[in-house]
């Protein structure tokens, strides 16, 4: 059981640093357009 709560919890971890990493690179991205757009 303690095994399984401590996967769970590392699965959540790697899903926050991949979404925060994805919302970074988003965020670079439109500003990168923007500039070069306008």
């Amino acid at each position: 059981m303690e095994r399984k709560i401590l996967g769970y919890t590392n699965a959540i971890i790697q899903w926050m640093i991949l979404f925060g990493y994805n919302t970074l690179l988003n965020a670079r991205f439109k500003s990168y357009l923007a500039r070069n757009v306008y």
